[in-house]
């Protein structure tokens, strides 16, 4: 496989191209799934990276200045950082800013609504990295969802790793959601809780908001970048070639304002969950701790720093 492989990639490069045989070539019988895959991919990335977000639900207060009156800058809070064996006041103001129209007046059913309105970020990846590859999957491919990874493969070896794995994780999350740079991008919705102050009000939309994060958002996401692009391409470029190009793509997405902690965990991430997919022909694993990583730092952030 290597020596043909190699040998291709020789006359191709002493080949003379033209136009029409170089885009021919994207679509030979071998080529052809990948380049569908691949060329998707760029375009679902590219959507993802524009669609507008929601407003933050707690900003710094320079940013809350800049940006709101003061009537507006609901509450202000002092937070404290350990440093070391010292325990060091970090004067930390942070603005909860309720989204317009949360007043006592709204019903629970408009809530909810509100909350499902302000999620786009959510149904973006559901649209775009779960329902359109999955059409591909079935009805362009003509193959089945399980054989990208939407099954329950070798699940015991999957519950033995996310037993290891997922205390260590939430701890590791718990200590990172203690740092402010995440809340520039998360909580994705400012109706996490339904537009209440608090968890007691709040738990409520705080459980639906869980609920789409885990199925809409976080499914969608490990199909599309462990299922569709993983083991889409791992016949034509090889294992490890997928595997990285998973890696890549999913790190790309994380690129901008999140801290550089995510970025790099979204490297370890891809190449521990590709390995994941291989090992058990499911991204079972993968799914339930980068959905743990996700809930539990929105669930974490706003203990931390609500009032």
């Amino acid at each position: 496989m290597k020596n043909t492989q190699n040998e291709l990639y020789q006359s191709g490069l002493k080949q003379e191209w033209s136009v029409f045989s170089y885009i021919h070539t994207f679509f030979t019988p071998q080529e052809w799934k990948t380049t569908v895959i691949l060329l998707y991919t760029v375009f679902a990335m590219t959507l993802w990276v524009y669609i507008p977000r929601a407003p933050r639900l707690l900003l710094s207060a320079e940013i809350a200045r800049m940006e709101f009156s003061g009537s507006e800058a609901d509450t202000v809070m002092e937070t404290r950082k350990k440093t070391g064996t010292e325990t060091e006041m970090m004067v930390e103001t942070y603005v909860l800013q309720l989204p317009s129209g949360a007043d006592s007046s709204r019903t629970f059913t408009e809530r909810v609504y509100e909350l499902m309105k302000s999620s786009q970020q959510i149904f973006g990846v559901f649209l775009l990295f779960g329902m359109i590859p999955a059409f591909i999957v079935k009805f362009i491919f003509r193959e089945q969802l399980s054989a990208y990874g939407l099954a329950l493969g070798n699940w015991r070896y999957a519950r033995n790793i996310l037993l290891l794995a997922l205390p260590l994780a939430l701890v590791s999350i718990y200590v990172s959601a203690k740092s402010p740079v995440y809340l520039g991008t998360y909580p994705y919705t400012p109706w996490i809780l339904g537009g209440y102050e608090t968890f007691q009000e709040g738990w409520p939309f705080m459980m639906i908001h869980f609920v789409l994060y885990l199925f809409c958002y976080y499914l969608s996401w490990e199909f599309f970048f462990r299922g569709f692009i993983q083991l889409g391409t791992g016949t034509t470029v090889g294992c490890v070639n997928a595997v990285l190009i998973g890696t890549i793509t999913s790190t790309a997405v994380h690129f901008g304002p999140s801290a550089m902690s995510e970025t790099v965990g979204a490297i370890v991430g891809g190449l521990a969950w590709g390995y994941f997919v291989f090992r058990t022909r499911s991204i079972l694993t993968g799914w339930i701790m980068h959905a743990a990583l996700g809930i539990f730092l929105d669930f974490f952030l706003l203990y931390h720093f609500l009032p």
